[in-house]
């Protein structure tokens, strides 16, 4: 509610000195609360100034933040690709060496079972050769011991001849 104004009047109505200097009053104090608004509102613009400097540095990094994530993503993808692809590598090159294991082990086993075989054979060629041999020793040895009989047989005789 507006105050009451108290104007000292004079013969011809208010005085015209004290109206001015309500009206200089009433100016000074717009001119007061304008110097006060425009002081906040310039205090409250470099508050905004401030805010939104800090809000772009602050979405300066957030941005560099997500660049850097995603960064981080793509070498992650990229190594678990990498670790993938070693682990393929890996298990194709194990089969490989595995593979021609079995194939070396395979012609070994062969090449053994050949010998073997071949081994066996010369053996018992060898051993019928020794049965051969023993075989004639013992004709020979048996052809020997008649014909050593024989020759006591005749000794006997001869010693039998000479004792009558």
């Amino acid at each position: 509610m507006p105050e009451q104004i108290k104007l000292k009047k004079s013969l011809f109505g208010v005085k015209k000195k004290f109206v001015i200097e309500y009206i200089n009053q009433i100016s000074k104090n717009v001119e007061d609360k304008l110097y006060k608004k425009d002081s906040e509102i310039a205090k409250l613009k470099k508050e905004i100034e401030d805010i939104t400097k800090s809000k772009k540095e602050l979405q300066s990094t957030i941005d560099a933040f997500y660049e850097e994530k995603a960064k981080i993503s793509e070498v992650f993808l990229k190594a678990e690709q990498s670790a993938k692809q070693m682990i393929k590598d890996g298990e194709e090159k194990a089969e490989s060496i595995v593979n021609e294991a079995n194939a070396k082990a395979s012609v070994i086993m062969k090449n053994a079972e050949y010998e073997k075989e071949n081994t066996i054979r010369d053996m018992e060629v060898k051993v019928s050769a020794k049965k051969s041999e023993l075989d004639a020793l013992k004709s020979e040895i048996n052809f020997l011991r008649e014909k050593a009989k024989i020759t006591i047989n005749k000794f006997d005789e001869i010693l039998e001849n000479l004792t009558k």
